[in-house]
């Protein structure tokens, strides 16, 4: 069995690593196709990776196709696992599939159109990306879904090709470490802040908190071009010693610096896209042991079994988020055996390897089906 699996990005890029961390043990000789360097980073070179393109460049997209297409033809694989909706791997993978018998994955990661059209994608844009999406769907032999709740954008003639798959973590590299010794209550938050109406919440959150938590202090890990109304919002509310922004960090140094929270959360916004999500960031909090304090969206309460393995806040709410945050500082006791149970499901149910064996059933069940 060969597989071809297609990002549009570096592996910097979420949708990437996702792809990256399902197959890389995975007992199949298969090739990672993404691009040397984007917005999202630069990638470090694996044997097994294949480089479409030194950088994006929308202008040479013909030729990026071709090129594609050549590659595909060199390995000749069984099966296109392809990332997005997107024109730089839905039409190579459809071109490779007129030209030699194969079978095509869509791993529908989230929904492209509901995010673009909250990051205000013009409409000849979303037209597109809604195009794609359909195209996507319609043409995948297997369509693979992180998240229980996006069954319901896809027609219901489709849905006997869907396969549910959710992110995961490396459960050996984010697992429980000891924390240096501090006075403060730590409250972490790690994540790129583009929109600040999802950051938000977290910086009101705070200031309601700290009016009750002595020595409450909020860590950011994470940057990006909201940052800089994050550190405004921060000095208006008067919040600079409740506040340490790390910006951004290696992933391999994440571990360590979330070691030290006493408490990550997660101030989800009842953003239309969050239904749809399975943000890495959540299993690996889950993974490192320490309470989870999170807005209540998508597969969020499923995954933390109602509250079993966390605590749930209403999206949007402020005061919720202050509440739970007040919770763990009161009833440590009972915060560090969700934070274990947490784990546990982790280990279980959410590591890469754990996962990789989900895809590798869903390779098999295409193939056989042939025979």
């Amino acid at each position: 069995m060969k597989v071809a699996l297609l990002s549009p990005y570096s592996l910097g890029a979420s949708s990437c690593k996702r792809l990256y961390y399902l197959s890389r043990h995975l007992k199949v000789h298969r090739k990672l196709f993404l691009l040397a360097e984007d917005k999202y980073g630069m990638t470090k070179r694996e044997h097994w990776f294949v480089y479409t393109a030194r950088k994006r460049n929308d202008r040479k997209y013909p030729a990026y196709v071709l090129k594609v297409l050549k590659l595909l033809i060199r390995e000749r694989p069984d099966i296109i696992h392809y990332s997005k909706p997107h024109h730089m791997t839905l039409i190579p993978a459809l071109l490779y599939k007129k030209l030699f018998p194969c079978k095509l994955v869509f791993d529908c990661d989230d929904w492209e159109p509901l995010v673009q059209k909250e990051l205000a994608a013009d409409r000849r844009k979303l037209r597109v990306v809604e195009h794609l999406t359909e195209m996507a769907i319609e043409t995948a032999d297997a369509i693979v879904i992180p998240n229980t709740k996006m069954r319901r954008e896809i027609p219901e003639k489709y849905r006997g090709r869907i396969y549910l798959i959710p992110n995961g973590v490396d459960t050996e590299k984010f697992r429980p470490m000891r924390s240096h010794e501090h006075d403060a209550f730590n409250v972490t938050y790690m994540g790129t802040i583009h929109k600040i109406d999802t950051i938000t919440p977290l910086v009101d959150a705070i200031a309601l908190a700290a009016k009750k938590i002595p020595e409450l202090v909020c860590t950011v890990v994470g940057g990006g071009k909201g940052e800089h109304e994050l550190k405004r919002m921060i000095l208006e509310k008067d919040l600079p010693q409740q506040f340490k922004l790390l910006g951004m960090q290696p992933h391999d140094k994440i571990p360590r610096l979330l070691a030290d929270a006493d408490v990550l959360i997660l101030p989800y916004s009842k953003l239309e896209s969050l239904e749809y999500a399975s943000n890495l960031k959540f299993f690996e909090y889950m993974a490192l042991e320490k309470p989870i304090v999170a807005g209540a969206v998508g597969d969020i309460p499923l995954i933390l079994e109602q509250g079993k393995a966390g605590y749930l806040a209403r999206p949007n709410d402020p005061h919720a988020l202050a509440e739970k945050l007040k919770e763990v500082y009161d009833h440590p006791i009972e915060a560090m055996r969700k934070a274990e149970k947490a784990r546990a499901l982790a280990v279980a149910y959410y590591d890469w390897d754990v996962l990789s064996k989900k895809l590798q059933a869903v390779y098999d069940d295409l193939l056989y089906i042939d025979i």
